[in-house]
């Protein structure tokens, strides 16, 4: 309710801050003094009798401009923040004021000069709404800014999380490579050890064998001598049994045959001797000829083992040269994996180092950027 008895010219303060913000509109205005009920087409007698306002254009007047500004601030929801508000009584007085003072050089009951002002302030107070809304949309911009960077922060924090994570799988990655050449490297030594054993048990075997052979041939040679002696002697003996037929056919056609019976008879006494002796020899060297043949039968053992010996050499000699090659193909591997783990640490290093710079440069970012907001508001 508006009481228009007691307004005063604080209606023209009212009418400078609405009428520049630009919130002028139709609304109720409760004008009658007797606190009765009117709508914005029904005004108080002081306005419908200004002497320049003629009948239909009430509505421009600026008296009545300033009680509809007036009144939409009042009825605006949080309207009384930051503007000088008339009280129903200043507004009352001033409609009084205005309406009583006449033309006097101004327009409507206004001086020209409150005009020029409120156009000025008009002017400034637009281009405060402006910079008001320039700066809205420069704290919008910032915030999306904001929202942006955090964005991105997420995305560098999960792309380091994912570079640290490789990392630690590089690093075990090594690891087992490292304990599996561990491991390799003590087969191996341990394939060498047994090598070694084998080698010298080879070695032994090896002058055992060569030993064995030349005992063997020093045995053949011997039986050889015997055997050509044997020969010798049976071939003697023959001859003397051919000698004795011999002369005892010519005893019997010879005369004094008695004589020559005893000759024959000593001569076949020396021949019984001689006999004797070569089955004693005979004896000896059939006892030979069977250490013999046993010497043989142990000669060819010993090569059968030298034989199987050198296939078993051969066998290990091929694993042994298979485990060099595993080995040398081992340590090109670690290489490789070391080399391939030094890049990927490299890498992940100057990743995380790349990714904690981004990082720290959108922090400093974001702290500027909300310093910007702070002061903007």
């Amino acid at each position: 309710m508006i009481d228009w008895a007691s307004m005063d010219g604080g209606v023209r303060v009212g009418l400078e801050q609405t009428v520049s913000i630009g919130i002028l509109r139709d609304i109720w205005v409760h004008c009658d003094r007797d606190s009765s009920k009117t709508d914005a087409g029904h005004f108080p007698p002081q306005i419908k009798a200004h002497p320049l306002r003629g009948p239909g254009h009430h509505r421009r007047h600026p008296t009545w401009c300033a009680v509809r500004a007036t009144a939409s601030i009042k009825n605006k929801p949080g309207g009384t923040h930051d503007i000088n508000i008339c009280t129903s009584a200043q507004i009352s007085r001033s409609i009084f004021s205005a309406s009583n003072s006449g033309v006097n050089g101004s327009c409507g009951g206004f001086p020209a000069t409150d005009w020029a002002n409120l156009g000025r302030k008009q002017t400034k107070l637009q281009e405060a709404a402006l910079t008001i809304e320039t700066r809205t949309q420069a704290i919008d911009s910032l915030e999306e800014r904001i929202r942006s960077s955090s964005a991105t922060i997420e995305l560098q924090k999960s792309a380091l999380l994912e570079a640290e994570e490789a990392k630690a799988t590089a690093e075990a990655a090594k690891v087992r490579a490292e304990e599996e050449l561990s491991g390799t490297q003590q087969r191996l030594a341990s394939t060498r050890a047994e090598l070694n054993e084998t080698l010298n048990g080879f070695a032994a075997v090896q002058r055992e064998l060569e030993n064995a052979t030349a005992l063997t041939e020093s045995k053949v040679a011997e039986v050889d001598a015997e055997r050509r002696s044997r020969a010798a002697i049976e071939k003697e003996l023959y001859d003397t049994h051919k000698q004795k037929r011999e002369l005892e056919t010519a005893h019997l056609q010879m005369p004094g045959w008695s004589e020559s019976y005893s000759a024959n008879q000593d001569l076949q006494d020396t021949l019984a001797q001689t006999a004797a002796e070569l089955d004693t020899k005979t004896s000896k060297l059939e006892a030979e000829r069977i250490a013999h043949n046993k010497l043989e039968e142990t000669l060819s053992t010993v090569q059968e083992e030298r034989r199987e010996t050198a296939a078993t050499l051969t066998c290990i000699t091929g694993e042994l040269q298979a485990h060099l090659v595993g080995l040398k193909e081992g340590r090109r591997a670690r290489a490789a994996i070391e080399d391939q783990l030094r890049a990927c640490t490299s890498d992940l290093e100057n990743t995380i180092l790349q990714l904690r710079r981004n990082n720290d440069q959108h922090c400093q970012r974001i702290t500027e950027l909300e310093a910007q907001l702070q002061q903007s508001t």
